[in-house]
């Protein structure tokens, strides 16, 4: 027996209700976090996918969001590691994509 998802996110109308925020999802080249940056971006959402073992998915994720006039990027980082977390954390700030509106966290 599968999980199964309590909201389909296709099925929510949010009409661009993330225009101009920003979001740094962790493990966004994938599953879940995949779904999610690709929501937020859907609303408006510009975003840093944070990637650590697909690395090349996730820069597959940014070019597409990219080529929907969207901004991203790739952070990688292992956050398993305190330093690689804080230099992810403070490369997040440097771009902006932590100003202070949305932070995602994902964890597999």
């Amino acid at each position: 027996m599968g999980a199964t998802a309590l909201v389909d996110v296709q099925e929510v109308d949010m009409s661009g209700t993330l225009a101009g925020k920003r979001a740094y999802v962790t493990g966004g080249s994938s599953s879940i976090g995949a779904a999610i940056i690709q929501a937020f971006a859907s609303e408006g959402a510009h975003v840093a996918i944070g990637a650590s073992r697909h690395a090349e998915q996730a820069q597959n994720a940014a070019k597409q969001l990219r080529q929907q006039n969207r901004r991203a990027c790739v952070i990688e980082a292992d956050l398993a590691n305190r330093e690689e977390t804080d230099r992810a954390a403070e490369e997040a700030m440097r771009r902006g994509a932590m100003a202070a509106e949305l932070i995602c966290i994902v964890c597999h």
